[in-house]
């Protein structure tokens, strides 16, 4: 299982599986434009998890331009988790996603750091 965490400070484990880590915003676009056209030729998997933190630091950029490409790109993810400690950034991201991918927030705790 591929899972990909956009987030500037935390790191954690899901058991084994690939985890691919970005710490700004324009390493993880890139990431997924490649994705994209790789899994439309059958050369990769399905991302099965993106986890995306609103806030990335002074030098992680905007993460809503990561959510603005996933809303006019098809991006191949099974599901995006949104952690962050602002409630109201993580609600937004999650209502911008939710029409095209599913997408819901989960609280800091549920991750291992």
């Amino acid at each position: 299982m591929t899972v990909v965490v956009v987030d500037d400070e935390r790191t954690f484990t899901t058991g084994g599986d690939d985890i691919i880590y970005f710490r700004n915003v324009d390493g993880a676009i890139l990431y997924l434009a490649k994705h994209i056209a790789a899994y439309t030729l059958h050369y990769a998997d399905k991302v099965e998890q993106l986890w995306l933190d609103h806030d990335l630091g002074e030098h992680g950029g905007d993460i809503m331009e990561l959510v603005e490409f996933m809303e006019l790109t098809p991006v191949a993810v099974a599901q995006v988790l949104v952690h962050s400690q602002n409630p109201s950034g993580a609600d937004r991201i999650v209502s911008k996603l939710n029409g095209r991918y599913k997408a819901k927030r989960v609280a800091l705790p549920e991750l291992e750091t």
